[in-house]
Formats: C-alpha cells, structure tokens, sequence
C-alpha cells in the first residue's frame, strides 16, 4: 500500500466519503478500499444473517433495516461477493433508490415484489426503516401479505427474538444488535473490542 497522508485516512471513515455507503463496482480497487478492508470489524448481525442465509428456503424475503450508515450496504455486497451467495440470492442492495427518473422508490419495490415469486431465490434487501415503514403505508395493494408483515415488524416489542419472522419474511434490524451495552457495573462493546484487538 502506498502512502497516505492522516487526512485522506481519516477521511474514508467520514459519512460524506465516496466509501461510506459501499455498491457493487467494477473499478480497480486501491490503496483506501485495501484501508476500509482493514478497518472493517465484523458485526454481529453480519454473523447472525450469514448463519441465516445458509438456510433460507425458496421465496423468501430477508430484510436487513435500520438507519442511513450502519453498515446495511456493506454487509450485503460482502454477502454478494461471497460465492455461497452469488448465484443462491437476489439483492437489492438499497431500497431507497428507483432505476427511472419518473419511478419513486415505493414503485420500485412494488416491481421487486411483483417479481419475486414462491419458487423463486431469497431476495436479501437492504433498507431503512423508514422507508420500509412509508412501502406498509403506501405501497400496491398486491403486496399487502408483505405490507402486513412489515406492520407487524415495526410494532413489534424490541424484545422479540432475532431475527423477526412473520409469514415468508425475515427482518435483521440494527436496533436489536445494539454496539454498546450497559448496566449496573460496566459498559461493554464487543464491536469497539474487536476494533481494538
């Protein structure tokens, strides 16, 4: 690796840099993508919807949600590039973006929807909570199975065990894998351990 200034450095982690949000690409790899590589820590939730992915059934829907720069990006182009996913898989790795200027982003999920059938590979999402929230309220009344399961997601107690199912449709929420834990007599984050290890 060639050498970069602390600046250029600091400045991959930054939410605004080009490599906060990770898409699937065709460039030539270089010295900041071989840093992100290295800076990367494996979260839980990563473990958990891998252990998950190997026993997906046919049809189903996989949603992983949470807030702009978690990591949801991250996490499903390292599932795309891993080849146990390639070929098993659909993804759609951000639903918050159409493929045509007068497509919204609800239509766009609807077409997604309107495609994905029983028999067809699991289909992995990445998406935000609140758009999935604004696809329950707002999307094609076709989809109202999945619009129901996406309610039933949102109300859901915090407790509920991980991931949440209901009918064909798993949901991995950022929220129930929190990066910090407390209580009475420590503060503990296996993810800034893990980091620092």
């Amino acid at each position: 690796m060639s050498a970069i200034t602390l600046r250029k450095a600091l400045g991959v982690l930054a939410k605004s840099s080009s490599f906060s949000v990770t898409t699937v690409t065709h460039r030539q790899k270089d010295e900041f993508d071989q840093l992100k590589e290295q800076l990367f820590v494996k979260q839980e939730i990563e473990t958990e919807l891998q252990r998950y992915l190997d026993v997906a059934k046919p049809g189903e829907i996989i949603f992983l949600c949470g807030s702009s720069g978690d990591g949801k990006s991250e996490i499903l182009t390292r599932c795309q590039s891993d080849p146990r996913y390639q070929r098993r898989f659909s993804f759609h790795l951000d639903a918050t973006h159409s493929f045509a200027p007068r497509q919204s982003a609800i239509d766009a999920l609807n077409d997604l929807f309107t495609n994905h059938h029983q028999q067809s590979s699991p289909l992995l999402i990445g998406i935000n909570t609140g758009m999935l929230a604004n696809f329950a309220r707002e999307g094609a009344e076709c989809h109202l199975a999945i619009r129901s399961a996406i309610d039933s997601f949102l109300s859901a107690q915090q407790d509920e065990s991980r991931p949440y199912r209901k009918d064909n449709c798993s949901f991995f929420d950022f929220e129930h894998y929190p990066k910090f834990q407390f209580n009475e007599n420590k503060n503990y984050s296996s993810f800034i351990k893990a980091l620092l290890d």
